[in-house]
């Protein structure tokens, strides 16, 4: 169904009455209570379902943040469990940054529910070197969409000092940095700030802003994800 759910197998319009009728019918508590209490497979796959139905439909969206704080609650239970012993293949948290990345997309307004997960979630990932690049890139193409509205709490939680870590360990991929100059930049760009000069002296004008503004106007992959102008 989550496949079934996705824009190249199913229209817009076609999408918004499935939801429209999906939330008559409940299915988004439904999903939840699997997400909080079944096993990590099945309740990676309901995450993976409410990721589909978030994407790209506000009311979707919205639907799901009324249940985040129950989501987060699972969220977190399991990563704590998990970071341990972390399988860079680990399918639920990958379907749980993913189904926030989606939210954070296309409800803005819905930015500070997800704050609570930077802390025990997000920057954790990005300080474990047991993390996939998939997870460290869907965790930082979150920060960055959060970016745009919760400037402030992502400084007061020391964001950039930890995404600077990420873009100068030589160990991580180019995938697996994503857009963390980004984030960076949105975050103090603003002025003059130890966090940019640290850019500057990386030459992240020539290294990292001509390249993905040139992958931008082209529309082709840059670092595994397909940038947009804003």
């Amino acid at each position: 169904l989550s496949f079934a759910l996705r824009p190249p197998a199913l229209v817009q319009e076609a999408r918004d009455a499935f939801v429209r009728q999906a939330l008559s019918c409940g299915v988004v508590n439904h999903v939840v209570l699997l997400i909080e209490h079944a096993g990590t497979d099945v309740a990676a796959a309901a995450t993976n379902f409410l990721g589909d139905f978030a994407f790209n439909s506000d009311l979707g969206a919205r639907e799901v943040l009324k249940a985040f704080d129950r989501i987060a609650d699972r969220f977190q239970q399991v990563f704590s469990v998990r970071l341990a012993a972390w399988r860079t293949d680990d399918s639920f948290m990958n379907a749980a940054i993913l189904l926030c990345v989606n939210i954070a997309a296309t409800c803005p307004s819905g930015h500070l529910d997800l704050v609570r997960l930077v802390q025990p979630v997000c920057m954790k990932i990005l300080q474990s070197p047991q993390v996939g690049d998939r997870l460290r890139g869907n965790t930082i193409l979150l920060l960055a969409n959060l970016s745009m509205t919760v400037l402030s709490e992502l400084r007061d939680l020391q964001v950039a000092k930890v995404l600077l870590g990420v873009v100068s360990d030589e160990t991580i991929s180019d995938a697996g940095r994503s857009v963390a100059e980004s984030v960076i930049i949105f975050l103090h760009g603003d002025q003059k700030s130890p966090e940019v000069d640290q850019l500057m002296d990386r030459s992240v004008v020539s290294n990292y802003c001509v390249p993905i503004m040139v992958h931008t106007l082209k529309g082709s992959e840059f670092r595994g994800m397909y940038p947009h102008l804003l």
